[in-house]
């Protein structure tokens, strides 16, 4: 099944933003624009999915996402502002971190299918596990978490008075060790 979207940047072999079709299969995510523009985002070069909010999305964009996303994470900045919700691919292309950005109503179904063939994959393909840096694999989610990524995550906790200082300091400790 193809779904609909928004393609906002991120793929390198795809260098304008615009309406979209996507693909999910068993071996990975076509993107495809039109007839003569697609690209093929492999399972095995998917680091993680995520569906993260236009403020959460505002927040990522850092310096060196805008060099690695070029002139469509810029370019794009106002129409983020405006969309409730944004598909995020992070994957590794020719050994450099790219992140696929698309936006839609199916976003949420697409989230779900890629969910279910990753898992399904990396089921099928455990030796291609290795943790790229300081990542770890998280067996719940079938994505890779960076321990500053779970840190930044409990320090919102501890901020929000969802967990204690003894906890957060708990787990602060736990992932710097």
């Amino acid at each position: 099944m193809a779904f609909r979207v928004d393609y906002l940047g991120g793929i390198p072999k795809l260098r304008r933003a615009g309406e979209a079709k996507v693909r999910v299969t068993s071996t990975g995510i076509t993107v495809r624009k039109n007839v003569l523009r697609k690209a093929k985002i492999l399972h095995g070069d998917i680091i993680d999915v995520a569906i993260k909010t236009d403020e959460q999305l505002s927040k990522d964009i850092t310096l060196s996402r805008l060099v690695a996303l070029g002139d469509s994470a810029s370019g794009n900045r106002n129409s983020v502002s405006q969309i409730s919700k944004v598909l995020t691919i992070s994957f590794n292309y020719k050994g450099i971190g790219s992140t696929a950005l698309l936006s839609g109503s199916d976003v949420p179904r697409i989230h779900s299918a890629v969910l279910r063939k990753l898992a399904k994959y990396r089921k099928r393909n455990p030796d291609e596990l290795e943790q790229p840096g300081d990542a770890d694999y998280s067996q719940q989610t079938g994505t890779y978490v960076s321990a500053a990524d779970e840190l930044a995550k409990f320090k919102e906790l501890y901020d929000n008075g969802t967990i204690t200082k003894k906890e957060y300091e708990a787990k602060k400790k736990q992932l710097l060790s």
